[in-house]
């Protein structure tokens, strides 16, 4: 049931923050700016020990409420934590080195009430690069798709979490959470059981900003990163959840990625190897990096 205030339905925004001081600021005002009045701010604080709570406590915004539970956990089960203190009827996340565009919410509000058979919608979003100072669309807008979307996702993933909306029914109804076990990929493992129960809706506006940064956990652990998405593929496999063709080229793909981040690293057999171990046009794409890699060698790049 969808309660309104003001024809307004609520919408819980959860902010996971961990020494986020830097980036704080702007991600609150970028949330208290919206054109969409009828929030709360779920802030979860996991123990950071920069400024991070002081910078929280300047917004005197009734709507914004402080959470701490004094025990350092990992984002994902930080997630979970905060998932349930949400009173909203729907449900956004915004972590604080990210950006949203002042008619984000509302944008999503009025999509969600006119298609009351979605789950969640999300969003497209630009990338601000503050090592090189870029800001590029994070994808073709074309590319998102609507509907039950989960194989399409699994070819290529395109739901910023900074993006998503979701309707609160369809996580209380079939007890959806954030699985705790993971470091890197819970967001991903989030949205892709959600794509299995709903159909989503893939507002093609660019309606929040990333912030690309040295301190970006998915950059500092690719190993991980990469590890964890080979386990996930290992686990739904056996579960019969997804399509086997789907989950092969998934892993396929986790593979390929992971042999041209250490490509630069690797000797020509080595390379070659890196070749052998991957099917499809994975294949054609290795051969084409490796190409790369020892022209630039032979012209002394």
């Amino acid at each position: 049931m969808i309660i309104l205030k003001d024809n307004q339905p609520l919408v819980s925004v959860i902010v996971n923050c961990y020494n986020g001081g830097s980036f704080l600021f702007n991600c609150l005002t970028s949330i208290q700016q919206q054109s969409y009045s009828n929030l709360e701010v779920i802030f979860w604080d996991n123990c950071s020990d920069d400024n991070s709570s002081s910078i929280f406590k300047q917004f005197n915004d009734s709507r914004f409420f402080y959470f701490n539970d004094y025990k350092h956990v990992k984002l994902y089960h930080a997630r979970y934590k905060a998932l349930s203190k949400v009173n909203g009827d729907f449900i956004a996340f915004l972590d604080v080195d990210d950006l949203w565009m002042p008619n984000k919410i509302s944008v999503q509000v009025a999509s969600m009430l006119s298609n009351p058979s979605l789950g969640y919608c999300y969003t497209g979003f630009k990338i601000l690069n503050q090592i090189n100072g870029t800001l590029r669309s994070a994808y073709n807008n074309s590319s998102l798709k609507s509907g039950y979307i989960s194989s399409s996702l699994l070819k290529r993933y395109t739901v910023g979490m900074l993006t998503l909306m979701v309707n609160r029914n369809i996580i209380s109804n079939n007890q959806l959470n954030f699985n705790t076990k993971y470091n890197m990929i819970g967001d991903f493992d989030f949205v892709m059981r959600l794509s299995k129960l709903s159909k989503g809706l893939a507002i093609r506006k660019d309606l929040a900003i990333y912030r690309k940064h040295r301190a970006n956990l998915s950059l500092l652990n690719k190993e991980e990163h990469f590890d964890e998405r080979k386990q996930w593929a290992e686990e739904i496999l056996e579960l019969a959840i997804f399509p086997i063709t789907h989950i092969k080229h998934f892993d396929n793909e986790t593979m390929y990625q992971k042999s041209v981040m250490n490509l630069p690293n690797l000797s020509l057999n080595e390379q070659i190897k890196s070749l052998l171990s991957l099917k499809g046009i994975f294949v054609i794409k290795m051969f084409l990096r490796i190409a790369y890699y020892q022209s630039k060698k032979l012209l002394g790049f």
